[in-house]
């Protein structure tokens, strides 16, 4: 659909904010603008690429799409945008997530947003004085590489230098679209930038194969890389009892075993798919960012228990087990208290140490438990003790992980840890073990490496393969030989770098030799090497079979025929089914004279008996394909798609295939609005672009038998069921009438006389393929023109559906039968009799938008009046007239008023009524299909006001209106119709709590947002917004004549999903401060009004709620008076509301943990 363009002054301002290696735009749009446009935001750039965004709602649907492009791309991309639009309850903000692989050729896509234009308004939170807010977050990297860096330009040295993304901005030139740089100040080192390597051959270079990345798969390759280059533990995986005859979408240990060797004996990087798969793994999973070391640990947890079975308990531990002890021992008497545990991995806290010996040390540093922190034992009572922990043993080979991600208590963020932390080449452990008596010397042979911040990142490792001195890179499908320098000291870490060790894999020294025993060819199970054998076979058969595609070309063609098909069955256009297609596949260099003589022959026909025309998407035929024995069929294809779409058109023999330049081919159809098809085919007519539209009006009488001189009324049928009718007196160019128009004629309907046509045969209605009347899908929002032979059919309610209710089958057939019982109804027969739809652009847009809906009267809404057949374009006017009169009560128009609801649950009645002042009709709010709200038909819910008529009521607004009769628990939540700009009296004197209260001379009102109190309001304060909820309290007896120094201060329940800020629930309250009392007891004086003492609860302080980054955990002697303020804000959050904060985390994705299913 093209759109019209609204200029970029539509955009308040884009800011632009660097997170990491990700960036977050906050697009405002200062006018919300109506549909059928188009939005566009400025162009800016990150680093080296231009990115610009265009929002749009499509006019059939009302849908929403976000359109992202990219350019000055020199490689592909495969860039990560988080799309969120704003909604002032942040718990109602809608998302979508796009990831696309963007080349210089394939450098725009859309997405759509789960929004309709209807639900973007004020009311529902979206736009705040008509502005709507869009964030991006983008994480974008080489899509082949996974590389954590934004740059990816091509060019090694353009890109190591320091960035900042200030000097890459331009200037925009309105004002009202200034972009705000945050600059980075990152350097970012050339060789982390992964380029794409065209022709770079691993294997040659450095005798190993690379992993390819699956979307966000560089944590898993690194650590099967790791795995694999460890000689013995790969010898364990081919030890796995395997025949290859297992399930290969569930054995971990055959495709495990088929990765590694192909590992080591195959070419090329490959594919870790099959193993994800067999970890029950979808796409999902592939692209979700996980720790390395959390996968390393579950992977091995995974092995560790199938080896148990195989009869091989020790495998896993002989190799990666270590012991320690957390002990306990007193100092003045005989008595200790210990327990033992092993590890697979160790980690070592690295934020206040600067070394890995340093690091050990801490780790095994003794604690003293003196004084008020003696250790109270069963024996003698409270004793000086030490506590610690002290190591048993040490595998032969230790991972180490390094604890980079750990929670900032005082952002309450994760954050990376960057500080430089050194690790040597030898680590000698004997300090650790003194009474082993065996050496303990290990040997650094793997640096596995997070480059990136807790927003997202990439890993890879450096890798020694064996005891040689040699390091090598693994990059996912990049391996490259490295430098001991880039390997180790390079990643040690520092503030102003975004990578670092994050693994560290040592290997004892006098095991060194038998661990990195090289496995012989001989050694891999045959099976193995066979099934590498037969897949290699099958990749070049593929490779072949690529290489005949890649010359050849497919050809689709459907018949003219379509259109009378598609007319008499209620469909437009050219739309037609697969199975009205044929097929058939051409080498690219076929003439188009070989393709007239191929589809004449398959036809039956003669080539100069056919037209064949190259159709657009729509299946429109647009461009006339010519027989010439010089141009090819990859001549005519201007795509990438290696395929071409024809419709064939049939035509006598004294007819020309060519027609001249200043001609067209059009079809027409002709509409008579009282037959059962009301469409009927006519014939396609060739016509002369300069030409006037009544031009074609002999032809027409001529081939219809109409009377000399009839005039018509000529439509332009567009795409889906839009249509324009068009000006008799101007040319067929100017109309925009070309080839592959449809143009749908009909007699004028204010004629007195309708003639009738001599000689055409009116056709019977077809029944559409693939639809019955107990389809649900295909009986609602079909975008057809359906006949006048019958009105459709309500769905039969036997159909299969869900049981939402969790009743039992009796009950569910009771509530079937009872739904039979209800009475179905049709609109036609409760229109006002002036009321007709005798052209063709209102039948089309009443009869293709037939919905069926169940009516409650929302007073009496324990079941529906009765089922109606209605077209969601039938105007709200006149729908509340046909329900009026359907449900048989008294409705005039001028007195009177009626509020209509869509239902959106099974079990909630609605509360916020449809906008039939700024909607002319139902359609937007009936775009999804009922069951997706739990519904078996869309629900309409009306209330009729009498005396109350539709001018009085567009002056009123609903308000929420909250009533506490204690100041802190909220008793009372209803919406009240009153007044624009009533006060907040005469808001609550609407309501029936009003009338009952003894005393209202000691209530306050409240204005409560986000479950926040946003102002105080007094009696006689205009109430700002429906937006907002009003909140009366009965004013506590201790918020009343406060003592000097004593205030109040705004409170709200909250909870912690993120672990990155509070966030609000329930109801808000004010809370007295009093001079000098400490928090316990202010906190159980709180607790006592919501009846929950001494229940265990987190206080959360800020002091001032708009800085939301000084949020403080509040302890028991902590006082509120001595820096609380009018501006502060409480927060209360009880035990369950605190979930547990990750502290491996390698990407944004927070409490994600990596799970192996089979």
């Amino acid at each position: 659909m093209n759109l019209p363009d609204i200029p970029v002054t539509a955009t308040r301002n884009i800011r632009v904010e660097s997170i990491g290696n990700s960036y977050q735009i906050q697009w405002t749009i200062n006018k919300f603008q109506i549909m059928g446009t188009k939005i566009q935001s400025n162009f800016f750039i990150l680093d080296d690429i231009k990115i610009h965004f265009v929002l749009f709602f499509t006019e059939e649907d009302q849908k929403c799409y976000i359109q992202t492009t990219i350019y000055d791309l020199v490689s592909e991309i495969c860039p990560t945008i988080q799309i969120l639009i704003l909604n002032h309850d942040r718990n109602k903000n809608i998302e979508a997530t796009q990831k696309e692989i963007f080349t210089p050729d394939s450098k725009r896509y859309k997405i759509h947003v789960p929004i309709l234009y209807s639900d973007i308004t004020e009311t529902n939170g979206f736009l705040d004085d008509s502005c709507l807010k869009i964030v991006f977050s983008i994480l974008y990297k080489a899509s082949n590489n996974h590389s954590n860096t934004t740059s990816i330009n091509s060019d090694i040295n353009a890109v190591s230098k320091k960035r900042r993304m200030s000097s890459d901005f331009v200037s925009l030139k309105s004002p009202a679209n200034q972009i705000t740089p945050i600059p980075p100040n990152i350097e970012r080192k050339a060789q982390d930038i992964n380029v794409n390597y065209t022709s770079h051959n691993s294997k040659e270079e450095t005798g190993y194969i690379g992993l390819k990345n699956q979307g966000a798969t560089c944590y898993m390759n690194s650590v099967l890389q790791s795995l694999f280059h460890i000689p013995a533990f790969r010898r364990l995986v081919f030890q796995m009892q395997t025949t290859g005859d297992e399930n290969v979408e569930k054995s971990i240990p055959l495709n495990l075993q088929r990765l590694f060797c192909r590992l080591q004996l195959g070419n090329r990087s490959c594919s870790t798919k099959a193993l994800t798969t067999s970890f029950g793994w979808t796409t999902r999973e592939t692209i979700m960012q996980h720790d390395a070391q959390e996968f390393c640990r579950v992977l091995l947890s995974n092995l560790e228990d199938k080896f148990q079975l195989m009869g091989l308990p020790n495998a896993i531990s002989d190799l990666f087990r270590g012991d320690y002890r957390h002990y306990i021992r007193c100092i003045n008497v005989k008595y200790d208290s210990s327990r033992d545990e092993f590890f697979y991995d160790l980690t070592l806290p690295i934020s206040d140490s600067k070394s890995l010996s340093e690091a050990f040390d801490k780790y095994v540093k003794t604690e003293k438990l003196t004084g008020d922190n003696q250790y109270q034992t069963d024996e003698f009572g409270k004793q000086d003790a030490e506590m610690g922990t002290e190591f048993l043993s040490f595998p032969k080979v230790l991972h180490i992980h390094l604890g980079r991600f750990e929670f900032d208590y005082n952002t309450l963020r994760m954050k990376k840890v960057n500080n430089r932390f050194e690790f040597p080449k030898t680590l000698d452990l004997s300090s650790y073990l003194p009474n082993s008596g065996k050496s303990l010397l290990y040997d650094l042979y793997g640096v596995l490496v997070h480059s990136g911040s807790t927003y997202g990142g990439h890993y890879y490792a450096f890798l020694r393969t064996s005891t040689n001195e040699q390091w090598f890179k693994f990059n996912d499908s990049n391996v490259t030989k490295e430098t001991e320098e880039n390997a180790i000291d390079d990643n040690f870490g520092d503030p102003s770098k975004m990578y670092s060790a994050y693994m560290l894999v040592y290997v004892k020294r006098e095991n060194a030799e038998e661990i990195f025993k090289p496995i012989l060819n001989e050694e891999i199970p045959d099976h193995l090497k066979n099934f590498l054998i037969k897949e290699d076979a099958e990749e070049q058969t593929r490779e072949e079979q690529r290489r005949i595609e890649s010359n050849s070309i497919t050809v689709s063609f459907f018949l003219e025929e379509i259109i009378e098909k598609n007319a008499l069955s209620g469909n437009y256009g050219f739309k037609h089914q697969a199975t009205d297609e044929k097929t058939i596949m051409f080498d690219k260099q076929t003439t188009t004279d070989q393709l007239y003589q191929k589809l004449a022959e398959e036809l039956n026909k003669k080539p100069t008996e056919i037209r064949i025309w190259e159709t657009k998407y729509t299946g429109h035929p647009t461009r006339l394909i010519r027989p010439n024995s010089t141009t090819t069929l990859a001549s005519i294809n201007t795509t990438s798609c290696p395929s071409l779409f024809f419709m064939v058109q049939f035509i006598n023999e004294d007819d020309t295939i060519e027609l001249g330049e200043d001609y067209s081919m059009i079809y027409v159809k002709f509409f008579f609005p009282n037959e059962k098809a009301p469409f009927q085919y006519v014939n396609h007519f060739s016509i002369e672009k300069l030409k006037n539209i009544d031009s074609l009006f002999p032809s027409v009488i001529h081939y219809l038998g109409f009377p000399e001189n009839t005039i018509f009324h000529v439509y332009h049928e567009l795409h889906g069921t839009n249509t324009k009718i068009l000006n008799n007196n101007d040319t067929f160019m100017n109309q925009s009438v070309g080839n592959g128009s449809i143009l749908v004629f009909q007699i004028p309907p204010n004629e007195t006389i309708i003639p009738h046509p001599t000689k055409y045969s009116i056709k019977p209605p077809i029944a559409p393929e693939n639809k019955s009347n107990n389809d649900h899908k295909n009986n609602e929002n079909q975008e057809n023109y359906p006949s006048n032979e019958t009105k459709i059919e309500t769905q039969n309610a036997n159909s299969s559906e869900l049981n939402i209710n969790g009743k039992n089958n009796d009950t569910q057939k009771s509530k079937e039968e009872e739904e039979e019982n209800i009475t179905k109804l049709d609109f036609i027969d409760y229109l006002d009799d002036d009321i007709k739809f005798d052209t063709v652009d209102q039948y089309i847009n009443i009869f293709s938008n037939i919905i069926n809906i169940d009516v409650y009267d929302l007073e009496h809404a324990e079941s529906p009046l009765f089922h109606m057949r209605i077209s969601s374009y039938l105007q709200f006017t006149s729908l509340k007239r046909v329900i009026s009169k359907a449900a048989n009560f008294d409705y005039n128009p001028e007195e009177d008023s009626i509020m209509l609801y869509k239902g959106t649950s099974p079990d909630k009645l609605p509360t916020n009524p449809m906008d039939t002042k700024k909607n002319l009709c139902p359609k937007i709010y009936f775009q999804s299909q009922p069951n997706v709200l739990g519904l078996k038909y869309h629900r309409l819910y009306f209330h009729l006001m009498k005396g109350i008529n539709e001018e009085t009521l567009e002056n009123c607004t609903q308000y929420s209106i909250q009533f506490s009769a204690d100041g802190y628990n909220v008793n009372f939540d209803t919406k009240v119709l009153s007044e624009k700009k009533s006060t907040c009296l005469q808001i609550f004197e609407k309501t029936e709590i009003y009338s009952s209260l003894e005393r209202k001379d000691n209530i306050r009102f409240l204005q409560i947002y986000d479950h926040k109190i946003s102002a105080i309001l007094l009696p006689d304060n205009e109430f700002p917004s429906s937006f907002y909820t009003l909140r009366v309290d009965v004013v506590p007896d201790e918020h009343i004549n406060l003592k000097e120094g004593e205030f109040l201060i705004h409170a709200t329940h909250g909870y912690i999903d993120t672990s990155i800020f509070t966030k609000t629930k329930g109801d808000p309250f004010l809370i007295k401060v009093i001079q000098g009392e400490k928090f316990a007891e202010t906190k159980q004086r709180v607790l006592k009004n919501f009846k929950k003492e001494g229940k265990e609860i987190q206080c959360r302080f800020l002091e001032n709620e708009k800085i939301i980054a000084n949020e403080k955990i509040l302890d028991d002697d902590f006082v509120l008076s001595e820096v609380a303020t009018s501006e502060s804000l409480l927060f209360f959050i009880d035990k369950d509301d605190l979930k547990p904060v990750s502290t491996n985390i390698g990407s944004r994705t927070v409490d994600q943990p990596v799970r192996i299913y089979n």
